[in-house]
């Protein structure tokens, strides 16, 4: 006997756990018509994108329709999915599971979306549910219910006015009021005319059309300011339309989405994601400033909203109106292959609205010469007389650049990085690793004074500051951004896109260090380059200077002066022929680990031509590849094969990025 219990004390009789007895639960009853549905799991695996047959229980089959997401168990977790087809059968000769949960019992998809997504993984590869990631919104527990959806009524289109035809021919708003399921769609690609905000352009466009309209911008400031456009228009009933980029909430944007399923929305003004909306009929897709970067997208599948655009409006029959600053290469070729229409503005028009250019013409004359040129203030003087007046700045922060005063070499810390100076903090560091360099003493020739060899838009300011006392500076750039300025005198000073909108125009413009843009180690510099001075030249009035800080016989200002950018870009698209350059040739980026890239890029079939890979800043390999546009179709299948074997073995799989834009 213990101890314990020689002592007299009680002792807690022993427990045991309960245990709560369920009674198997009865099996569902398989539907009694089209019991088997035919469903996209979203698997997350690269190679497994096919749809799977499962059975649908007989008290969801009501529900259950094409289009309709659904919840099933698939490799032993819960996946969603997307119901394709009803079935009598399967051809599965195994046992079939049952449909889970029916997570909405409606469609969500229309077959024009799933459509969409197909082409998207066929173009760009992934699987179609990296597509459908960007059609679909985070549900909520509580979102809306989808009445059952009508036909919107069509109102008679606008008066096309006199005014607007002096700009552009009376043919385009004729066709575009027509109906592009019952007559022949309009594809054009349209430039701007300078001195005039493209935006009024898009707002004719708007009211115009008579059926659904999705508006693509580049940025969320983009669709804020056409938002707010349209509200002071009395054109518009802003019950029907909508908006689409990233600041919205997670309900707002479910809501946005019930809305489009509802045929309540007519017009989605939205970035790129706003491709993949279920609009219905749908007339009209228009797509503006193409060839900025915010269309590429950074996540799988890695798409461009303008080839997303084009594949959109052939499969739901749409007109098509593509427009930018100056077109591209990619939009120059469709031109130049007639799938798209140049819409220009009228001659007469373009030289009433035409500013006048100055550039370098002699670096050595005393007027001409230094980073800021006496002409550059000299035209901004001019301009403070009647307005503002705007200088673009083409970095961003203090001093971005530092080189010896007597050799000119480049000043670089002994990691390599180069010495850079911030406001406030006038001693060189670096830019890398942040060491300061006190006594700063130049390799070359031992030198210890340093230059000013790249300024931001900071000490821009602080320059302007000092030459024009007691003058308004406002400065504008990713970090501050200013949306609008008055007509009063000042001086905007802006990193390019994040230029304001004067109210009436700016008097005078001026582009300085030109040459930073135009001569970066990129393939595509020069074309944004274009595109940059074209936009700028819209911010001005009619009239009015503007100096840009480069040589005159450079051939993007002959463009900017005759305002032909396509001509430019139709020059450089030949240049680029003979030498297997994109777009004349398909373009493909691979990053990953060393291994996985060097197994998708060993012994391609057909001519493919691979740089040699590099190591990127975060440690992955990097590999281009280059190939005929007769080979794509056979080389980004190997390509993709390969992908997907990577993933069946488990292994590290590289990324693949069709048509890069920074190349």
């Amino acid at each position: 006997m213990s101890n314990e219990a020689s002592e007299g004390k009680k002792i807690a009789p022993l427990r045991m756990k309960r245990e709560i007895f369920h009674s198997p639960k009865a099996p569902p009853v398989q539907a009694q018509r089209f019991p088997v549905a035919s469903v996209l799991v979203d698997t997350g695996l690269l190679h497994i994108d096919d749809a799977f047959d499962f059975l649908v229980p007989e008290e969801f089959s009501s529900l259950v329709a094409p289009g309709v997401l659904v919840s099933i168990f698939f490799g032993g977790k819960r996946r969603q999915g997307v119901v394709l087809s009803r079935k009598e059968e399967s051809q599965f000769t195994g046992r079939l599971r049952f449909l889970s949960e029916v997570i909405r019992p409606y469609p969500v998809l229309s077959s024009s979306i799933l459509d969409l997504t197909g082409e998207i993984k066929r173009y760009y590869g992934g699987t179609r549910w990296d597509a459908l990631r960007f059609a679909l919104p985070q549900f909520s527990k509580t979102s809306a219910e989808v009445s059952t959806p009508t036909e919107r009524e069509l109102k008679a289109a606008p008066t096309i006015s006199r005014a607007g035809d002096e700009i552009y021919p009376e043919g385009f708003w004729q066709a575009l009021t027509s109906s592009p399921k019952d007559s022949p769609q309009v594809r054009a690609y349209w430039s701007p005319p300078p001195a005039m905000d493209p935006f009024g352009f898009l707002d004719s466009l708007l009211s115009t059309t008579l059926g659904g309209v999705i508006l693509l911008l580049p940025d969320q400031n983009d669709v804020e300011r056409m938002f707010a456009r349209l509200k002071t228009s009395a054109r518009f009933d802003m019950a029907e339309v909508s908006i689409w980029h990233s600041g919205l909430t997670r309900r707002e944007r479910e809501e946005t989405f019930v809305r489009a399923l509802n045929h309540k929305t007519r017009i989605v003004i939205g970035v790129r994601g706003a491709l993949l909306l279920p609009m219905e009929n749908l007339h009209l897709i228009a797509l503006w400033d193409e060839g900025n970067s915010s269309y590429s997208e950074q996540r799988a599948p890695y798409f461009h909203a303008r080839e997303v655009a084009i594949m959109r409006s052939r499969i739901d029959k749409t007109h098509l109106v593509i427009g930018g600053f100056a077109p591209s290469l990619t939009a120059a070729q469709y031109l130049h292959r007639g799938y798209l229409t140049h819409l220009s503005p009228l001659s007469d028009f373009i030289k009433k609205q035409a500013v006048t250019i100055e550039a370098i013409t002699n670096r050595s004359a005393p007027n001409q010469s230094g980073r800021f040129p006496t002409i550059a203030w000299q035209t901004l003087r001019r301009g403070l007389t009647r307005g503002p007046v705007i200088v673009q700045a083409q970095l961003r922060g203090y001093i971005q650049a530092l080189s010896c005063s007597r050799c000119f070499n480049g000043a670089l810390c002994k990691c390599g990085g180069k010495l850079i100076t911030k406001e406030h903090i006038r001693i060189p560091e670096c830019y890398l690793c942040g060491t300061n360099y006190h006594n700063w003493s130049c390799p070359y020739c031992s030198y210890r004074e340093l230059r000013n060899s790249q300024i931001g838009d900071e000490r821009l300011v602080e320059e302007l500051g000092r030459a024009f006392p007691n003058q308004l500076i406002i400065s504008s750039n990713a970090e501050h951004r200013v949306e609008r300025v008055s007509n009063q005198a000042a001086i905007v000073v802006a990193t390019p896109g994040c230029e304001p909108i004067a109210l009436d125009g700016y008097e005078a413009g001026v582009i300085i260090d030109s040459r930073i843009s135009l001569e970066r180690a990129t393939l595509n510099a020069e074309e944004d380059s274009r595109r940059r001075w074209f936009a700028f030249a819209t911010l001005l009035r009619p009239g009015s200077e503007l100096f840009i800080d480069c040589e005159y016989t450079n051939r993007n200002l002959q463009a900017l002066m005759r305002w032909d950018g396509l001509g430019a870009s139709w020059r450089e698209l030949q240049e680029r022929e003979n030498l297997l350059l994109p777009p004349h040739a398909k373009a493909v980026e691979i990053r990953g680990e060393h291994n996985s890239v060097g197994e998708l890029i060993r012994a391609l079939p057909g001519k493919v031509l691979v740089s040699a890979p590099k190591l990127a800043e975060n440690g992955e390999t990097v590999a281009l590849l280059r190939f005929s546009i007769a080979d794509n179709r056979l080389v980004l299948e190997e390509i993709f094969n390969r992908v997907r074997a990577q993933s069946s073995r488990g292994s590290h799989v590289a990324r693949v990025k069709v048509d890069p834009i920074s190349f």
